[in-house]
């Protein structure tokens, strides 16, 4: 579902829970696109704490962070949704697993996410049992401007593992936003952003483009963007965690 209106850093029409595909550039969206089952299988043993949210109102990506029982994902993904009726689908050592979602344990940044500047689009929610056999993400600082960066979303998890888009942070913008050249499609809401040693440095929560329809090179009126794993972030993951 898309939700445009006008950017809290700017007068850019922004997009959460993207409807259309941003892309930025047209190689790094093929190599993603294109990428075979056995790739994704390997990728998905590198990453393998990264996962699939399917919420009543959306699907999106939730990455393992903290502790075995705790996912932080974007707000918009799952707020809304109650009663459990959300669940988690990440690969195990043994194969997929699908966890229901404890929706009353959850902490977000805002409860109605697609009203508020984009900072306070991030939630973290309690799975009902741990996921053995995977280690979650290191929670890492905010990127330098000009670093590398990997976005790793579970929106292609059930086609045989996460996808990853290689990319940089471009740009540190008030909110406070990561401007960042990766490529996104729909179900990247909520994918992890992770520095190059592998700890998790933000979340993707939408795009800022003057023409959201069309591929083109990274600019300052097109550009895909993270919110970074803040203070309030690092809290709601120890708190949810215990």
């Amino acid at each position: 579902m898309r939700d445009s209106g006008t950017s809290h850093s700017g007068s850019l029409p922004f997009a959460r829970g993207l409807s259309c595909i941003l892309l930025i550039g047209a190689a790094t969206s093929a190599s993603a696109v294109t990428m075979t089952n056995d790739a994704r299988k390997k990728i998905a043993g590198v990453y393998p704490a990264t996962g699939f949210l399917r919420c009543p109102g959306g699907t999106g990506s939730g990455n393992l962070a903290g502790s075995q029982l705790t996912v932080v994902t974007a707000a918009h993904v799952v707020i809304g949704s109650s009663g459990g009726s959300c669940t988690f689908t990440i690969a195990g050592p043994s194969g997929l697993l699908t966890v229901p979602v404890d929706m009353a344990r959850m902490r977000a940044g805002s409860s109605n996410p697609r009203s508020e500047p984009a900072a306070r689009d991030w939630a973290v929610v309690r799975l009902r049992d741990p996921i053995a056999g995977v280690r979650p993400y290191s929670i890492g600082g905010t990127p330098n401007v000009g670093a590398a960066m990997k976005l790793v979303s579970g929106r292609t998890l059930t086609q045989g593992g996460v996808t990853v888009e290689p990319c940089s942070a471009k740009a540190m913008l008030p909110g406070p936003e990561i401007a960042m050249d990766c490529s996104a499609q729909s179900g990247d809401s909520g994918a992890a952003v992770l520095s190059a040693s592998g700890s998790l440095n933000g979340i993707y929560v939408g795009f800022r483009s003057a023409a959201p329809s069309q591929a083109a090179a990274f600019s300052t009126s097109h550009y895909n963007f993270a919110i970074p794993i803040s203070a309030a972030i690092r809290a709601a993951i120890a708190e949810v965690s215990r």
